[in-house]
């Protein structure tokens, strides 16, 4: 088993690239920025710095997808934090892309970082098995790199290890003794331990026991010094194997008594820390018991006070509870009559408008009975009417249900950020049958990113009733234009579209319908998304405009 180590050093990493960031971050620095989002790249480093991963992830492909930095060290940096992230989450062929990417931006603008992401690539290579171009990469980063820098020693090992599974074996031995030789040079015992064992593998696959041996046993000693429990235990365990190849049984069994022992150590600790954290829980449940206790005894004063306290109290509250209960009664019969007339204004409503409609529609029908099925275009024509009455018909029951709902507070209302074309497709494709059969033309002209702040259903009824307004009084072959308009705070929408005469257009600047309803719906369900709802006429079209919240940064991240 070889010791394949982590490149580089992973949080002296993380702390260069943080300060990378801060130096051009506008609330870190006074320094001029290369950004024109201060709170995302602000929040970004700060995430990334703190381990949250995936919202520095969120925030980096969202500066990266509005293409707003333009400065190329910047972009190096986003890249290298990106790669990093996937690299975390094991993504390995998306991390190489993004690596790829930074190595490309740093060559090209000659950034001095760059030289390290060649070794987060060549181990992004090792962990997908590519041996030769994990190779290449660390060649290339062994061509530019300082011998003199911190992780030479990690990275030469790593090269090494690469020839070993390549069979390389010369080019393995030269990185390996190399970096042991550094290792020595620092006193670093745990690399060196690694090291060494891995010289030994290097030369027991090529059956050169003699020495391989020695640099195993050199393994074992620097392991014992280095008091990592995980290296001493595959020390202990390549001299086990080592002597059971020699027949030389009863050592190899020492050897293998000696890992056992060292893994049950290991055993150990994790439960010592386990037994801890249980006795640190237990002696925090003592210590609140006990502070209870005693504030049990300080309360004990205070509650014999209250309990005095309480009968005179408790007459002067008598009489304010009284006269609050009047008052409430009082409250409940205006709110009783309020529902009384709600209910009458629904019911008058519901007779008034839903009358003629079905009578229309039963008309309609007879005379679909009794007309000869051959006379084709006249069939097209009523079922045309038919389906005209019957969709008012259910827009009006739709709009009723809502109002009512509304009125008493019953209707759910949540605000969240919305794609504005991605719902007026939604709301358009139910009148597609209409539009087809009109040959209406829809002119939509709304920016691809525009979002808006507000509640999905109550929008979507707004939508419902001007859409439905505007295929049925639109006259056929002709053109309904939609255009959305942006500011730094709202959107707005308008939709236009001409009309027959004056007559029609009256009846749609006033009332929705016959009582006003949808008109009414529309408005309220506008002030209650921090709009403003209002119908413009003349004598040949109809216009409509419906101001809307624009969608902010920080609202459209958190979705």
């Amino acid at each position: 088993m070889y010791s394949f180590i982590l490149f580089g050093i992973e949080k002296q990493a993380i702390v260069r690239i943080d300060q990378e960031l801060k130096k051009q971050c506008y609330h870190c620095s006074a320094s001029t920025t290369f950004y024109n989002d201060k709170d995302t790249y602000h929040g970004l480093h700060i995430a990334f710095s703190s381990n949250n991963i995936d919202r520095a992830f969120a925030l980096c492909n969202e500066l990266l997808r509005r293409n707003i930095i333009k400065k190329p060290e910047a972009k190096f940096w986003l890249y290298t934090i990106k790669g990093r992230i996937l690299k975390e989450k094991k993504l390995y062929p998306l991390a190489i892309k993004a690596i790829s990417k930074a190595i490309e931006i740093g060559h090209a603008n000659e950034i001095l970082y760059v030289k390290e992401s060649y070794a987060t690539q060549g181990q992004l290579y090792y962990e997908l098995k590519e041996f030769h171009k994990a190779v290449t990469v660390l060649e290339q980063w062994r061509s530019v790199h300082n011998k003199n820098d911190i992780n030479w020693n990690v990275n030469l090992h790593n090269l090494g290890i690469c020839y070993l599974h390549l069979k390389s074996y010369a080019k393995a031995s030269e990185s390996l003794q190399e970096s042991l030789a550094i290792n020595q040079k620092r006193g670093d015992t745990l690399n060196m331990a690694k090291s060494a064992m891995d010289i030994g593998n290097l030369y027991y696959v090529q059956y050169l026991d003699s020495i391989a041996i020695p640099y195993f046993k050199k393994g074992l000693e620097y392991a014992k010094k280095a008091k990592d429990l995980k290296t001493l235990r595959n020390a202990y365990l390549n001299m086990a194997i080592v002597e059971e190849n020699r027949k030389r049984f009863k050592k190899a069994l020492e050897y293998r008594k000696e890992a056992e022992k060292v893994k049950d150590s290991i055993w150990n600790r994790d439960k010592i820390w386990q037994l801890a954290e249980k006795d640190k829980e237990l002696t925090v449940r003592l210590n609140e018991e006990k502070l209870a206790k005693e504030r049990l005894k300080r309360h004990g004063a205070f509650v014999i006070t209250f309990f005095s306290l309480a009968g005179i109290v408790l007459v002067l509250f008598l009489g304010i509870k009284l006269r609050k209960k009047n008052r409430k009664i009082t409250f409940q019969k205006k709110k009783v009559d309020a529902l009384n007339t709600t209910k009458d204004k629904l019911l008058t409503i519901l007779s008034h408008d839903l009358k003629t409609p079905v009578y229309f529609l039963s008309n309609k029908l007879l005379a679909l009975s009794t007309k000869d099925s051959k006379e084709q275009r006249y069939l097209d024509k009523e079922i045309q009417a038919c389906y005209s009455i019957a969709s008012n018909t259910s827009l009006l029951i739709e709009n009723t249900l809502q109002w009512a709902l509304n009125n008493r507070n019953k209707l759910l209302f949540k605000l969240t950020v919305i794609h504005l074309e991605t719902m007026i497709d939604q709301v358009l494709y139910y009148f597609k049958p209409v539009i087809a059969l009109k040959k209406l033309n829809l002119n939509i002209q709304i920016p691809e990113f525009c979002t808006v702040t507000g509640d999905n259903n109550t929008l979507k009824i707004i939508f419902r009733n001007i859409f439905d307004n505007a295929v049925k009084y639109t006259p056929e072959e002709r053109a309904i234009t939609i255009t959305a308009k942006e500011d730094n705070e709202s959107i707005l929408l308008i939709i236009e579209n001409p009309v027959l005469d004056k007559k029609t257009s009256s009846n749609v600047s006033g009332p929705f319908n016959s009582t006003g309803l949808g008109h009414q719906l529309c408005k309220e369900f506008a002030i209650k998304n921090g709009g403003v709802f209002e119908v413009f006429e003349t004598s040949s079209y109809i216009q409509i405009s419906l101001s809307l919240r624009k969608s902010h940064q920080d609202e459209y991240i958190s979705v």
